[in-house]
């Protein structure tokens, strides 16, 4: 009976010890990060031949943990990490973007401004080198943008290598960790260390990649991240970061064909920046530069600048193939269906001719379209094989353009001995074909009532001209739209007529901003725009005259009124494109802010109630402390009473 007492009293010593030490291990580790706390179930020893009992066992010793409130964390963090990664990569797109005089919304009102400066005097050859200068400084902001947005694309591809280095090393600390785990589960211990540390490495692997834990027999755990199961027991698969031919970046497991769809985790931020804002961004930058280009370049094609006509003019954009229709060919810009005028000016005369040269890009190869110039009297039109591009060379001793303007010869059927001439710049809208025709025979300046009609090409009368009676032949009279009449003396007979083309846009089809001939920009989108570079030597060039007059600023007002057109079908401007850019980049980095501000919150709270539940207390424990001091005081009090009475009976005997 004696010694049965005894050992009740050694059970509940070596226990207490053993509680003791337990509860040393967790002030130990009070403020160790992903440690759990320990807690030691006791239970009576249990002898079949002793009712009254054995004393006292440590029946297990349990990690204070909660599965679900794990795993929630888990995911919490994952979301976290993607939105915590994307944020300052938005911020850095939205400030490269930027605002201010050096943002693209500055260099574009600085280049219209230099413009609308330049209207006021537009021979002065220092302004127009301003004008120039601004352009060029427009230009390099869009490539040098465009060229920063491929290097952070870049940054994130190397950072995604290094990630997934990363992930593949987390991955195989869990497989080594679930090796140690079954190991010590097979030899009857719990190793609490060992998944403590491996609860540690999941929680991290999560920041990087949403993952799902799966718990398998013996305390190991499968992992699966974007639908592959990274880690089996103790196998890992590898991951790698490669890009397909949409130039999109993929995470791919060894062996599998199908990327990883990523949901969370950094790896997601770095996929959602690096794959949809970017290319977004980049692309709406294109579309800027594009239609930039081409609104402006439509204008300046068919300007003449102070050194007037052309004797030799080669395109700055060519097409990928001289061999196909133009429509397939790859044009920078789209080449429709129509018309393209060029006039032709002999120098010696001063006689100018105006031809039509059609355009049907689904049928016609940029050699059809060359060899369709060439039918042009005095002007030939070359193919350059190696670059895709068109050139144009007008005979020695002519000159050529491509403005539209008034022909000093026209199409006539006079019977009559006067000539009309007309001039002036036709200020009209619509390309058409004015006939003028006499109503009655007579004598200019003497027959009362003499009388031309001027009909457009349907037929409808759109002015008449009094030529008879107190007209002062050569005498300039308002022929309408901005063009003047002269007739002089002579007869006109009833019948007698000629017709007129007047042309509002000479080029109807694009062909030219598309070819890149005399046009303010080469390049074909935001990587690749320039200034042309015959501007840039000679601003002479600058094509922002209607008529070749030095003091003309017709093109030069359309080019300044492109500033304020609706050039996009949203219905926004050059300036308003921009700036909806900007708006969407601010929403979406208020938006990321707001979310990841939303997922810190939640995560604290998840994880205040996981160290309410896991961790340590110092004051609990210290109570916890007290009390099994107390017990184990207790307990070796026990040993010694039955000590002294063990004693007190052998001496009765």
């Amino acid at each position: 009976m004696a010694i049965g007492n005894f050992s009740t009293g050694l059970s509940a010593l070596q226990v207490h010890q053993r509680v003791l030490e337990l509860l040393g291990q967790n002030v130990a580790n009070v403020h160790t990060p992903g440690y759990h706390r320990r807690e030691a179930i006791l239970a009576p020893r249990f002898v079949a031949e002793n009712p009254v009992g054995s004393g006292v066992e440590i029946a297990d010793i349990r990690r204070i943990r909660d599965d679900v409130l794990e795993q929630t964390i888990l995911q919490f963090t994952s979301e976290a990490a993607d939105f915590q990664y994307r944020l300052p990569r938005l911020e850095e797109i939205e400030s490269l973007s930027g605002t201010g005089a050096q943002s693209l919304r500055g260099l574009l009102d600085e280049f219209f401004n230099q413009l609308e400066q330049l209207a006021v005097r537009p021979a002065d050859e220092t302004v127009r080198r301003l004008v120039v200068d601004a352009a060029q400084r427009l230009a390099n902001r869009f490539r040098d943008l465009h060229d920063q947005f491929r290097a952070l694309q870049q940054r994130l591809f190397e950072e995604a290598q290094t990630t997934i280095n990363r992930v593949n090393a987390l991955a195989g600390e869990i497989s080594e960790l679930n090796r140690q785990i079954a190991r010590g589960v097979a030899r009857g211990i719990t190793p609490h260390d060992a998944l403590d540390r491996r609860d540690q490495v999941l929680g991290q692997l999560a920041e990087l990649v949403g993952v799902q834990v799966i718990e398998q027999p013996q305390e190991q755990v499968n992992v699966l991240a974007g639908g592959v199961l990274l880690v089996t027991g103790e196998a890992t698969v590898p991951l790698e970061v490669k890009m397909d031919r949409q130039n999109r970046m993929q995470i791919l497991a060894q062996g599998v064909t199908e990327p990883l769809n990523v949901a969370s985790g950094a790896l997601a931020g770095m996929l959602a920046v690096r794959n949809e804002v970017l290319p977004e961004v980049i692309n709406r930058l294109h579309q800027l530069a594009r239609a930039m280009m081409s609104n402006l370049d439509q204008i300046h094609a068919v300007g003449l600048g102070l050194s007037g006509e052309f004797s030799f003019l080669s395109g700055g954009r060519g097409v990928a193939n001289i061999q196909v229709p133009l429509e397939r060919a790859e044009p920078a810009f789209p080449v429709r269906s129509g018309t393209v005028w060029v006039s032709i000016t002999n120098l010696n005369t001063g006689e100018r001719t105006v031809h039509a040269v059609s355009i049907n890009p689904q049928v016609q190869t940029l050699a059809q379209v060359a060899s369709a110039f060439s039918t042009v009297p005095h002007l030939q039109a070359l193919v350059d094989a190696q670059t895709g591009t068109l050139q144009f060379l007008a005979e020695p001793g002519y000159v050529f353009d491509f403005a539209g303007r008034i022909p000093t010869q026209f199409t006539t059927s006079i019977s009559g001995t006067a000539q009309p001439r007309v001039h002036g710049t036709y200020t009209g809208t619509k390309n058409d074909v004015y006939t003028v025709t006499a109503v009655n025979s007579g004598t200019v300046g003497l027959t009362p009532n003499l009388t031309l009609e001027v009909r457009n090409s349907a037929g409808q009368l759109l002015r008449t001209v009094s030529v008879g009676q107190g007209y002062a032949p050569h005498s300039a009279v308002a022929f309408g739209d901005g063009l003047v009449l002269e007739l002089s003396a002579g007869t006109i007979h009833a019948g007698d007529t000629f017709q007129l083309p007047v042309i509002a846009q000479p080029d109807t089809t694009g062909l030219l901003t598309a070819l890149g001939l005399n046009t303010l920009f080469t390049g074909t989108d935001a990587s690749t725009i320039q200034v042309h570079a015959e501007l840039l030597a000679s601003p002479q060039r600058l094509a922002v005259s209607q008529s070749g007059a030095s003091a003309d600023t017709g093109r030069l007002r359309q080019m300044v009124a492109v500033r304020e057109q609706v050039v996009f079908d949203n219905g926004l401007t050059l300036s308003g494109f921009f700036e909806r850019l900007m708006a969407d980049l601010g929403a979406q980095v208020q938006a990321t802010r707001q979310t990841q501000e939303h997922l810190q919150a939640v995560g604290q709270q998840l994880r205040a109630e996981q160290q309410a539940l896991s961790g340590v207390d110092a004051n609990e424990e210290l109570v916890r402390l007290l009390q099994y001091q107390r017990a184990f005081q207790l307990a070796a009090r026990y040993v010694a009473v039955v000590n002294e009475t063990l004693e007190e009976l052998l001496r009765l005997v």
